[in-house]
């Protein structure tokens, strides 16, 4: 009895021996391995931003907390991982916020759902600023003087005069009720610990994992003693591990670079500007963006995964799949230069990777680079173009070569944040043409006093076209909420259009019922006209209005004189058929203009001197003979030339010369992130054990130091 009593006393309350000190080191050292690995292994931010893998980490790493004064991140550390604890930080633009970082946060049901039922671009904008960020985890480190925004840039002209109190943090902000990831990067200039903030140190420059490891067995870690210990060795280390791997930033700057709308960006300043982007990876079925929602100026690149492009039907309403997109398009860049509601819904179909780019934000970053600002907003005006040929908003673009129609619409503006009840026809003051981009505006039904509510169309003059209707909306028209406009002035259209260009236009648009003075503008189609009058001998007309056209834009009196003598005198060889008063009231003006150069001439009595003719030979051609030219062969052959164009076919094929074009390389970029993918969402569950793990084993290391005291 006394013996089984003896074997079992110690389970009953029996005192066991402590464990000698040696045994409680070691371990002590081995739980807080296994916590380094689970806090490495469970690292969302380490496989997005970390240059080594989550092994070399573990191992190169150092458990620290962070101390309550003096620098957070020590000399001689690449960067520290936080998790768990609670800061403060002075962030750039927001001023102070607080970070609360712990590995399981808690969210309630309803948080969860209102996040959900958000698009991911809605979500953004809503974490876009705060007071208080509740984070999974947190990175913190320093950047390199060029990556700072440009006013932190100028205040810190070297490294001892205010940089070393500059940082980066880096954040895990949960969404929603699925397990998609949102990791948001910002700049602050001051960090306070506020209470015990656990955290994981990773010294620069190690490479050697075997000398590492065996240095620290015998390195007693605090933060003041870091430095040094890192300076000894980096020096004996050898070759980095960064030499093996690429940071995000500078894969995202190369697929940037491939899209347009970065490709005038050098690729060091597209690295910085990816630097502080916002990861998110999410899974298939993920709303990025709603058609016709408001708010935010977010431009998204798709790093991995596709994207299916939505609108709704106006007929059933219904969402149809317009296209798909791939890695390396563009997301939200009609709305990031300006602020308006999205255009289309933007579903995922597979697990996507996508960084987003705060638009106010890129705009400060684009005042560096003035000339790719005012390209980009030229590229923004030629989408909307193109969205407008698609549509058929106006119809009479299907008229005007494509080429031209973007050379115009490169010349245009953008009126942004046009109030309610502005009225925008009549025009007052400089002529435009404008086309209305988003918003309502009011206007009058023809022949009735009720009013039509518009969400489309356009009005104004485009250049010196001739348009049988001013417009969609007649002659009235109010704003009803904010409008964005896009706008060209006439005086500026007409630089691009000459008076054969819109006779062209004219007559491809109107076909059978076009103008016989645009058909005498355009040199193609007036050389049929004049072969049919020819053969009529009534071509003087043609010729007489031609000739006037020319003199409006030099009028002299010895021009005058010479059309006198060939359409006007009672001797003309090609006279024109006006009445005997007409005819005499011009040979007695031009009687009384002086000969003499030096003698001065009233311009507006040369400029007008044949305007009565002119309107009366174009009514007389109008009346009679451009009626029968319509009947003959000649205007069929005639109109064989002005077909309508078929933008849709060209638009599909330069949006597709136009857009990311991957490489070789790009391929190895795109696994790189595929990668990422596959270990954010397929170890969502291992992570959720190392989380479990990393809070466990600091129960354990505590519970064997106090036996070894």
């Amino acid at each position: 009895m006394g013996g089984g009593l003896s074997s079992i006393g110690p389970r009953h309350g029996r005192q066991s021996p402590k464990p000698d000190g040696h045994q409680a080191m070691l371990t002590g050292r081995r739980h807080g391995q296994r916590r380094k690995d689970a806090v490495w292994n469970a690292s969302i931010l380490a496989s997005l931003f970390c240059m080594r893998s989550h092994a070399q980490l573990s191992s190169q790493s150092i458990e620290m907390v962070l101390p309550a004064t003096g620098s957070v991140v020590p000399g001689g550390l690449e960067l520290v991982l936080v998790f768990d604890g609670t800061f403060v930080a002075e962030v750039v633009g927001l001023g102070q916020v607080q970070f609360r970082v712990h590995a399981h946060v808690k969210r309630d049901n309803e948080t969860a759902q209102i996040e959900h039922s958000r698009s991911l671009i809605q979500f953004l904008n809503q974490i876009k600023t705060g007071e208080l960020y509740v984070a999974e985890e947190a990175m913190i480190s320093r950047p390199h003087r060029s990556k700072l925004p440009p006013g932190l840039r100028d205040g810190c002209a070297s490294r001892h005069a205010g940089i070393d109190d500059v940082y980066i943090i880096r954040f895990l902000i949960p969404r929603g009720q699925k397990s998609d990831v949102v990791a948001k990067s910002i700049y602050a200039t001051k960090i306070e610990v506020q209470g015990k903030v656990r955290a994981m140190g990773v010294p620069i420059d190690l490479g050697m994992e075997s000398s590492f490891t065996a240095s620290i067995r015998s390195f007693k870690w605090r933060p003041s003693n870091v430095a040094p210990f890192v300076r000894s060795m980096g020096r004996s280390m050898g070759r980095s591990a960064r030499d093996d791997r690429v940071a995000i930033s500078e894969d995202c700057a190369r697929i940037m670079r491939a899209s347009p709308f970065f490709a005038d960006i050098p690729s060091r300043d597209l690295a910085d500007l990816a630097d502080i982007g916002t990861i998110s990876i999410v899974e298939p079925g993920v709303q990025l963006m709603k058609e016709n929602e408001s708010g935010g100026k977010e431009l998204t690149i798709l790093l991995a995964g596709t994207v299916a492009v939505q609108k709704a039907d106006k007929a059933t309403n219904a969402l149809k799949a317009v296209t798909l997109l791939k890695s390396g398009a563009c997301i939200g860049e009609m709305s990031f230069l300006i602020h308006m509601p999205r255009t289309a819904t933007l579903v995922t179909e597979t697990e996507s990777m996508l960084m987003s780019l705060d638009g106010d934000a890129f705009l400060k970053f684009l005042q560096s680079f003035p000339q790719v600002h005012k390209k980009l907003v030229g590229m923004l005006c030629e989408r909307f173009v193109q969205n407008a040929v698609a549509q058929g908003t106006v119809p009479f673009f299907n008229a005007i070569p494509y080429e031209t129609l973007m050379e115009w619409a490169r010349l245009c503006f953008i009126e942004e944040a046009v109030p309610p009840k502005t009225t925008v026809l009549p025009v007052v003051g400089r002529a435009k043409f404008s086309l209305l981009l988003s918003g309502s505006v009011e206007h009058p039904r023809p022949g009735s006093q009720k009013t039509r509510i518009a969400t489309s169309g356009y009005f104004g003059t485009f250049g010196q076209l001739q348009l049988a209707l001013p417009g969609p909306w007649g002659d009235e028209a109010t704003t009803v909420t904010p409008c964005v406009f896009l706008s060209c002035w006439q005086d500026v259209c007409n630089k691009l259009f000459d008076a054969a260009s819109l006779a062209a236009i004219h007559i491809r648009w109107f076909q059978h019922k076009c103008d016989a003075l645009a058909v005498i503008d355009h040199p193609l189609a007036c050389s049929a006209f004049l072969r049919f009058t020819s053969a009529e001998f009534s071509q003087e007309n043609i010729l007489f209005i031609q000739a006037v056209q020319r003199y409006r834009l030099c009028p002299t009196r010895d021009f005058a004189a010479q059309l006198c003598r060939e359409y006007v005198a009672a001797t003309a060889p090609q006279q024109v058929n006006i009445d005997a008063k007409m005819r005499q009231e011009i040979l007695d003006t031009l009687a009384t203009l002086p000969e003499h150069l030096y003698e001065e001439i009233p311009r507006d009595t040369l400029s007008t001197l044949f305007e009565r003719a002119f309107d009366e030979i174009l009514r007389l051609v109008r009346k009679d003979s451009f009626p029968r030219f319509k009947k003959t062969p000649y205007f069929a052959d005639m109109l064989a030339n002005f077909d309508l164009y078929r933008h849709d076919s060209v638009a599909k094929t330069m949006a597709l010369a136009a857009t990311y074009k991957p490489t070789n390389e790009h391929d190895t970029i795109h696994r790189r992130f595929n990668n990422i993918i596959n270990q954010v969402h397929d170890g969502d569950r291992k992570r959720r054990k190392h989380k479990s793990i990393a809070q466990r084993s600091s129960i354990l290391v505590r519970f064997s130091l106090q036996l070894h005291s």
